[in-house]
C-alpha cells in the first residue's frame, strides 16, 4: 500500500528570505545519500511523479522508496500530494534556491575569515625583525654592515647621497635605505626631526615592506 505524505503548501523561505544552519544540515543529509540523490534528481527532472514511477527506476526498491521520498519531504526539497489512489512529488525549487543561497553566503564568510586572518599573519618573524633592526642600526652608524659572517659594504645613493645596503634574508633579496629627508611623507618629517629612519624594499617586487624608526619595525599593510 502507498503512503500519503502530508506537508505545508506555505513555504518558509521567500525569494530572497534566509536559511538557519539546521535548515541546511537536514537538506545536505538528505542529499548526502547516492539513491536519495538519484530520486532527487529524478523528480526534479519532471514536473511530479507519482510512486510506481520512481520505484521503477533502477536501484529504488518499493521498500525504500517510502524511507527516502519522507527525509526529501521533510527536507522541503520535494512537496507530495495524493491525486485518487496515487501519491505524487514535485520538486521545490524555492528551497533549492535559498539552499544555494546559504551555501554562498557560507563561502563568502569563510573567504573573508581567511583575508582576516592572513592579515594578522606578520611576514617577518621576531627573529627577524631582530635582524632589520641590525641592519638598520648598522646602515646609519658605519660604512658595513655585517650579516651572517658577510660584511656588506654600505653604499651612497641618489642625489641626496642616502645610505644604502643589499642583503639577503630568508631567501630573498632586501635593500635597507636611509630615509630621504626631503620626503613630505611622516617618515620624512621624522627624518628631519633626527630620527633614524630606514626603509626596506623588496628587491624582486620593488615594493617597500617595513620601515625601521629608532629601531621599531613596523610591517607595511599589517
Amino acid at each position: 500500500m502507498w503512503f500519503f505524505l502530508a506537508v505545508s503548501s506555505t513555504l518558509r523561505y521567500t525569494l530572497d528570505g534566509p536559511m538557519n544552519r539546521s535548515e541546511v544540515e537536514k537538506i545536505s543529509k538528505a542529499l548526502a545519500d547516492a539513491t536519495r540523490l538519484k530520486i532527487f534528481e529524478a523528480i526534479s527532472a519532471s514536473k511530479h511523479m507519482n510512486c510506481g514511477e520512481i520505484v521503477s527506476m533502477r536501484g529504488v526498491t518499493p521498500a525504500t522508496v517510502s524511507h527516502h521520498l519522507k527525509i526529501l519531504s521533510e527536507a522541503r526539497l520535494i512537496a507530495c500530494h495524493r491525486e485518487g489512489q496515487f501519491v505524487y512529488s514535485r520538486s521545490v525549487p524555492e528551497t533549492v534556491a535559498a539552499y544555494t543561497r546559504t551555501l554562498g553566503k557560507i563561502a563568502r564568510g569563510r573567504k573573508a575569515a581567511r583575508r582576516r586572518l592572513s592579515g594578522k599573519i606578520r611576514m617577518f618573524t621576531t627573529d627577524t625583525q631582530k635582524v632589520l633592526q641590525s641592519v638598520a642600526a648598522q646602515l646609519m652608524d658605519g660604512d658595513a654592515v655585517t650579516l651572517d659572517d658577510q660584511k656588506l659594504r654600505v653604499k651612497r645613493v641618489g642625489s641626496g647621497r642616502l645610505r644604502m645596503v643589499q642583503f639577503r634574508l630568508n631567501g630573498r633579496e632586501f635593500e635597507a635605505i636611509e630615509q630621504n629627508r626631503e620626503k613630505p611623507s611622516r617618515w620624512g618629517k621624522l627624518a628631519r626631526e633626527k630620527h633614524q629612519v630606514v626603509q626596506f624594499r623588496d628587491v624582486q617586487t620593488h615594493k617597500y615592506v617595513a620601515v625601521a624608526v629608532d629601531g621599531e619595525i613596523t610591517e607595511y599593510g599589517r
